[in-house]
């Protein structure tokens, strides 16, 4: 059983600082069978699953995924996939575009933990990137 990692501690408490604090105990009992009501004591994949299902219910992160999936397929097009490409190719791009956020991003963190408000500023830097790609082409 592996523990909850950082990344995932700091995620849930963003969450959580949005509702109320017995209903956010409450919750973290709910994913861990009643075992803890602490964050830092929830398995890793006890915190996936929370994490999945309090993104699922935040109105910014549909706003989120289209930033994010913008950016994905400005990844594509920097690397010339055509539409047929197989998921093996499509998933390299990511991989890219992750370590390329991590190195080079406004706040050098991983693609998907960059939140709502922190993804507008990546797409615009990843626009800026491009046109400079295709200006110098």
């Amino acid at each position: 059983m592996s523990t909850i990692t950082t990344g995932q501690i700091r995620i849930i408490k963003t969450f959580h600082g949005k509702m109320e604090k017995e209903t956010a105990k409450m919750m973290v009992r709910g994913f861990t069978g009643m075992r803890t009501e602490h964050v830092s004591d929830m398995t890793f994949a006890e915190a996936t699953s929370m994490i999945i299902d309090l993104k699922k219910n935040d109105p910014n992160e549909k706003s989120a995924e289209l930033m994010r999936r913008k950016l994905i397929a400005l990844a594509y097009k920097r690397a010339g996939l055509s539409s047929r490409a197989n998921a093996a190719q499509k998933k390299a791009v990511v991989v890219w575009l992750d370590e390329w956020c991590k190195k080079y991003g406004c706040i050098k963190k991983s693609f998907n933990n960059y939140t709502y408000k922190e993804l507008p500023q990546l797409v615009s830097q990843f626009e800026i990137v491009m046109d400079k790609l295709v200006v110098e082409i």
